[in-house]
């Protein structure tokens, strides 16, 4: 309840004490759609909150914009000082502040490109060593797996040796921390394992990407023949369905 109350008490006084604040992107100011904030909770999604009557209504914050070919993204919301006119391409919401510049900087995503011919024997390579890797991964730990259940199989049944029954207790601990101690070391090893096979596929698409990079031409020679980045995800890294 007083978590509800303090929610409304601040609601109340950014509605008694906001204003209209201009917006702006890639330096220019624009008029964006305003939208009505339904709750105290969702004012953390909303940029340039203003008053309207009794209600506040603010633009929802963008998770992405586009410039140009690149698709970037604010890394945060927070005011960076642009240090040199140069630089200006690489900020958005951009204000002036005093005498300087600030902004919020943009964060190129990586467009991922199409595989082409001459690149799929390259990426097929990839894909096989990668899965060939966790392959093996998933094998030597599952068979890791099995002989650490046999040790504690032979510890447990051991245990009804002992005459007391806490003698009994103290033995068996040391069989699950044996075990437990061994499975950590066999899960840390497979993670390790998983993680190589990753960062090595990366680096393989990227010797692939360059097979598939643009031939310069009289109309080309003042362009960028940078290729874009080969990406073939497989849900396995974002899932994490092998673990």
């Amino acid at each position: 309840m007083k978590k509800i109350w303090l929610g409304l008490v601040i609601f109340s006084f950014i509605l008694a004490f906001s204003g209209p604040i201009s917006a702006s992107e890639n330096g220019v100011e624009t008029e964006a759609e305003m939208e009505k904030i339904s709750s105290p909770a969702e004012i953390k999604n909303f940029r340039d909150i203003k008053k309207e009557g009794m209600a506040l209504f603010g633009i929802r914050k963008e998770k992405k914009v586009e410039n140009g070919k690149n698709e970037v993204k604010a890394s945060s919301s927070e005011l960076e000082k642009i240090s040199h006119p140069g630089e200006i391409s690489l900020f958005e919401k951009i204000k002036k502040i005093g005498a300087a510049l600030f902004g919020v900087r943009k964060v190129a995503v990586v467009k991922k490109a199409m595989i082409k011919p001459e690149a799929a024997t390259c990426v097929a390579t990839a894909i096989d060593k990668k899965d060939g890797a966790l392959k093996t991964m998933i094998s030597s730990s599952s068979e890791k797996h099995i002989i650490a259940l046999g040790a504690r199989t032979d510890c447990q049944k051991d245990v009804l040796n002992k005459t007391t029954a806490q003698e009994q207790v103290d033995a068996n601990k040391v069989c699950v921390k044996t075990f437990n101690d061994g499975i950590k070391a066999i899960n840390d090893a497979r993670e390790k394992a998983r993680i190589s096979a990753w960062e090595a596929y990366k680096v393989d698409l990227k010797e692939c990407t360059k097979l598939q990079a643009p031939v310069a031409t009289s109309t080309t020679v003042s362009q960028s023949l940078t290729p874009e980045q080969i990406i073939l995800e497989d849900g396995e890294n974002e899932a994490s369905a092998i673990k």
